[in-house]
């Protein structure tokens, strides 16, 4: 939060807002604020009087996104605002969906306080879902991470409360200190759980953990679960602990049960190796299997692994036809395979390398891969390149077929290929850099449409061991890119009609070991993306995760808006008489004409429209006789 002065509607540098003056300026107004995201964020709530907070909240009625995280809030406070929340849940139908907590000083009664005033009953989450419409309704979450005093007892009852209250949400507690017993009491709540975030803390008992994960396989509702960093470590585990295959088999099962509908699953730091990531991928490949987003870092596939266990992963990248073209056979959401792929830290090397390379050239929805910290060569590094390539051939061999559906072709969604790619701190030389440059872009000039795909987008390759020749080639693919936004700037912004095309526009290639690209060339880019849409349309399937939390009224735009509002009231102002400074009569007194009191310049108006306004008045005296009587 930043002060705004009325001169220049700016927020200057290091002039942070006080609790008081917020609420000063909110009670100031004469309207409700508008705002429906209130990112409060590291705002230091110490020392004051939490119905300040309450006050500033219960102006803003339309919130559907509150942050609170880092505020130092204890039960006490949280206890306080609890019923502020209630109110706003209450009185907006329920609209308030996201609430961040995280970082903060809540025990199990700040959880029970929060649970019970922030969830809203069944009924009053199908009548939001009925009046947005179920593709635009998200579900109610609450981020309590990193609140260290929450532990079993807090996760006891939270999910006690969402189970009352029979609503669908997302909870997330990663680092809440929860054990194996904590993780046994949330399979009471597992069925209306969308996204469940557990990472960070320590699950052992292996008897304890079979009831959490037995209820998961009924969890239909399920969209995204993260166990990330939950087993100890290989040293400090006892037969009686969890162990990474124990785990894998579990979360296999799952996928196979009621949590096929699962799309992100983070698994890292768990100490995986070929085997468990054998079983996950198999389930996850299943008939029902939706999965997009995998996250394996930090664990041990490359220890100890047999092609059949890699080629499992891979088979996850690769676009499956489920029915044949000719065949009457509907296929609702087809799977078209991970979106998003992480396997950093693994010790994988460029034999495991050119095995995923198989999936990644069948692959149509891969977008993004990261293979940081491995022990990838050239060899590797000149497969993976090769497979990028083939990719996008694959893709614009699709797109040559035509369909009916401008964004869809035979039932695969016109996708960009591999966007963002991480293969830093390998041990690549020069020609793994100048594959990488040669596959960093795909575009045709003789192509005769504009759909791409158009390559990378973002590389990350630093801690290569290549010299100024690799480097060079990366330097001439990002000028590369450089060229082909200019140029099609420079047809869309023309007079003479564009090729056909659509979906994502081409961008700048970014890259960790070159500089940043020139501040003209980034409007250039943005304004390629206004012509793009303004020609072909915004295709629905590119936008982001972070567009997406990019929406809605802030607090800053909303404070913004109130200054131009005061700016404009200041200058509508009607000015009927002005005083002037003069040297002839200091003492001067200037007085109002009486056409002109009550701030209605009448007077004006009726001279000028009887032409007596430009007419001197016969009967008044005469200057210069007055000048001489006076001598």
């Amino acid at each position: 939060l930043k002060h705004f002065g009325s001169d220049q509607g700016q927020a200057p540098s290091g002039w942070p807002m006080s609790t008081e003056a917020l609420l000063q300026l909110a009670q100031d107004l004469e309207r409700p604020l508008r705002v429906t995201k209130l990112d409060l964020e590291g705002w230091n709530t110490d020392g004051h009087d939490p119905c300040l907070l309450v006050s500033l909240l219960l102006r803003c009625p339309s919130l559907t996104w509150l942050s609170l995280a880092s505020t130092g809030l204890t039960d006490d406070a949280m206890c306080s605002l609890s019923s502020c929340i209630k109110f706003l849940q209450d009185s907006s139908g329920g609209q308030l969906v996201k609430l961040d907590l995280r970082g903060n000083k809540l025990s199990p009664d700040g959880c029970e306080a929060v649970a019970r005033n922030f969830f809203p009953e069944a009924s009053v989450q199908q009548k939001l879902l009925a009046s947005q419409g179920a593709a635009q309704s998200k579900p109610y979450c609450v981020d309590l991470g990193q609140n260290l005093r929450i532990k079993d007892a807090g996760a006891a009852v939270l999910a006690m409360e969402l189970k009352t209250q029979g609503c669908s949400g997302s909870l997330l507690l990663r680092d809440c200190g929860l054990t194996s017993t904590g993780f046994a009491s949330l399979a009471a709540a597992a069925d209306c759980f969308v996204h469940l975030d557990l990472a960070q803390n320590h699950a052992s008992n292996a008897a304890e953990l079979s009831a959490f994960f037995g209820a998961l396989s009924a969890a239909t509702n399920l969209r995204a679960l993260d166990l990330s960093d939950i087993l100890k470590s290989e040293s400090d585990m006892t037969p009686k602990d969890l162990s990474p295959e124990q785990l894998a088999d579990f979360i296999s099962r799952a996928l196979q049960g009621g949590a096929s509908n699962l799309q992100r699953l983070a698994l890292a730091g768990n100490g995986l190796q070929g085997r468990g990531l054998q079983l996950i991928a198999e389930a996850a490949h299943g008939p029902s299997g939706r999965l997009e987003e995998l996250n394996l870092d930090r664990n041990r596939l490359g220890d100890s692994w047999k092609s059949a266990e890699i080629r499992s992963l891979a088979e996850l990248f690769a676009w499956h036809v489920l029915a044949a073209p000719e065949v009457a056979v509907e296929v609702p959401e087809p799977f078209h395979g991970l979106r998003s792929c992480l396997l950093c830290s693994n010790d994988l090397d460029d034999a495991a390398v050119t095995l995923l390379a198989e999936g990644l050239r069948q692959s149509v929805g891969l977008e993004v891969l990261r293979l940081a910290h491995n022990a990838i060569r050239d060899r590797g590094i000149v497969c993976l390149a090769e497979a990028l390539k083939q990719q996008r051939e694959l893709l614009a061999r699709l797109q040559e077929q035509g369909s009916g559906n401008p964004e869809q072709v035979h039932g695969a969604p016109r996708r960009c290929g591999v966007m963002k790619l991480d293969v830093s701190d390998n041990p690549m030389g020069d020609a793994g850099l100048e594959a990488l440059a040669e596959a960093s872009t795909s575009f045709k000039p003789e192509q005769r449409t504009l759909w791409g795909p158009w390559g990378l987008v973002d590389l990350q390759l630093s801690g290569h061991q290549g010299t100024n020749r690799g480097t060079a080639a990366i330097g001439q693919a990002v000028q590369s890119r450089t060229g082909l936004v200019r140029m099609f700037l420079q047809e869309l912004s023309g007079l003479q009609a564009a090729r056909e095309g659509g979906g994502a526009p081409p961008m700048l290639l970014r890259v960790d070991e070159v500089p940043a690209p020139d501040p003209e060339d980034v409007a250039s880019e943005a304004l390629l993306a206004r012509y793009w849409v303004e020609s072909f349309g915004a295709a629905a399937w590119i936008v982001s995760e972070e567009d997406e939390k990019s929406k809605g009224l802030s607090l800053e735009e909303e404070l913004r808006t109130v200054v131009a509002e005061r700016e404009g009231e200041r200058n509508d102002r009607i000015v009927a008489s002005a005083d002037l400074a003069t040297t002839e009569d200091p003492e001067m007194v200037a007085e109002l004409p009486e056409d002109h009191q009550g701030g209605s310049p009448s007077g004006f108006v009726t001279k000028l429209v009887s032409g007596k306004l430009f007419k001197p008045d016969e009967n008044a005296p005469d200057a210069l006789d007055d000048w001489y009587n006076d001598d």
